[in-house]
């Protein structure tokens, strides 16, 4: 089965029969207003108490507080909001449209209140089955995703990887399936890759290194992810401050971008507040290297190399190879995490099969090391696991021939009374994003990450010194 890159299936049957043109239309008619049902029911907006929404893990979920009386309406009957019921939810944000269909998995009436809890509604996500795929994890993973009824996304041609084997299944669930594939992809030694379902009921697979790399967003970024074609409407919210000259500059190389430049404030790409995350944690506690060892049947050895975290920007830190011997001495001293696997079978298992699961997580915990969680009120064109352009600036009294220095990005950001961050300044990749309502007030939280908050070559960022 050949698919090029994008959505190759269509969106989750789920969606088209609980999302009707009539919901539709109000999410247009009524920007950033929710639009909710629950069994059935249309849940008033005042009635909305709290909601969020977190696409942050493998599947997205959504909790809620539901008012049952409020001045804006009540809800009479509660008997058909039960666990097992749909909740659909469509939002916008004047120019695009969220929409997503979640099952409840819990009900617990408090009262004056209801309290639900629930996952994004895929039938067969969590059914165990018994299959076996043969074939590379790009195509098993489209497989999966033509068989949960989801659609299907990922950054590289199904072909590309080099992991071909037979991906058998063991009575786990789809989901775990589906993250078992991912975790053992591989494609060579530059590449790491991760696969979740997000809000728009799609099956992603993305190759993350090929997101750092600057170069990438002028050729690959725009058309990577089909579904990422920004309208340029978002951009045209007139007002008397904004140099909208001076904005396209900025996004020239990049498919979006958002900032919290004061002349941006009520666009969609406005960043009303933004927080340093830090997830050390996630850090092995040895460094960035680990050591992979396990016994190969075919070729009778017994292996043990190194899988590293790329840094592409600190020279020496990518070795030529894996091994633990070059030339007769060790690569590097130190002390290092060594994970022991079981036996590997060639003639089972691709031959990276154990090397790319270390390499695959240690590379995506170093890369969630550090990031930012911007606030913004919706943006309904920003997706999970792509590269967003992010422009951060403090506000300082500056002049104009201070501007012509260097120290301001463009004379609106003079004007605003703001300078550039060059720290915080650049391209990002989007880890999770949170949809909330708090008490009729909407906000959306991106979670970014990015490799370091020192401006390097992936930023695209060249300070002045």
């Amino acid at each position: 089965m050949k698919l090029n890159p994008g959505i190759v299936f269509e969106k989750s049957l789920d969606v088209k029969n609980h999302i009707t043109d009539k919901m539709r239309q109000a999410a247009k008619d009524m920007p950033y207003t929710a639009i909710l049902t629950v069994g059935g029911k249309l849940i008033p907006c005042g009635s909305i108490y709290y909601l969020r929404i977190s696409d942050t893990s493998f599947c997205p979920s959504i909790t809620m507080d539901i008012v049952k009386a409020s001045v804006n309406g009540s809800i009479d009957n509660t008997r058909e909001i039960v666990p097992g019921a749909v909740i659909s939810f469509i939002i916008s944000d004047g120019v695009g449209i969220i929409e997503s269909v979640f099952s409840a998995d819990s009900v617990r009436d408090d009262g004056d209140y209801l309290t639900i809890s629930g996952s994004l509604r895929v039938p067969d996500m969590f059914r165990k089955c018994s299959v076996s795929l043969p074939g590379k994890s790009a195509e098993a993973l489209a497989c999966m995703a033509q068989q949960m009824g989801t659609g299907f996304c990922t950054n590289i041609e199904l072909s590309d990887t080099n992991d071909a084997m037979v991906w058998v299944n063991g009575h786990n669930s789809t989901a775990d399936f589906c993250q078992y594939i991912s975790s053992h992809a591989y494609k060579d030694d530059q590449s790491f890759f991760e696969s979740f379902i997000s809000i728009d009921h799609n099956l992603y697979f993305v190759e993350y290194n090929r997101l750092f790399d600057k170069y990438a967003f002028k050729s690959d970024i725009n058309n990577s992810f089909k579904i990422n074609k920004i309208p340029t409407a978002q951009f045209e919210k007139t007002s008397s401050k904004v140099d909208r000259t001076s904005i396209k500059d900025l996004v020239k190389d990049s498919p979006y971008m958002i900032s919290n430049l004061n002349s941006t404030i009520g666009w969609n790409n406005h960043i009303y507040s933004y927080t340093l995350e830090n997830s050390p944690q996630d850090a092995i506690s040895s460094g960035d290297r680990v050591v992979v060892e396990y016994y190969d049947r075919v070729d009778d050895t017994f292996v043990s190399e190194f899988a590293d975290v790329l840094i592409d920007h600190k020279k020496g830190m990518v070795p030529v190879n894996r091994g633990l011997i070059v030339d007769g001495s060790k690569e590097f001293e130190g002390i290092y995490d060594v994970l022991t696997f079981p036996m590997l079978d060639q003639d089972n298992h691709h031959k990276n099969f154990y090397w790319a699961q270390a390499f695959n997580d240690l590379n995506l915990k170093s890369v969630r090391r550090s990031g930012i969680c911007c606030e913004l009120t919706l943006n309904a064109y920003i997706k999970r696991g792509t590269a967003i352009w992010v422009e951060l600036y403090s506000s300082q009294n500056k002049t104009i021939d201070q501007s012509k220095d260097g120290e301001s990005s463009s004379e609106q950001a003079v004007l605003d009374d703001m300078i550039l961050d060059y720290t915080k300044t650049g391209f990002y990749i989007v880890d999770g994003i949170e949809y909330i309502v708090d008490n009729g007030r909407m906000a959306q939280m991106v979670h970014l990450i990015r490799r370091s908050m020192i401006p390097g070559p992936e930023s695209g960022v060249e300070v002045k010194v």
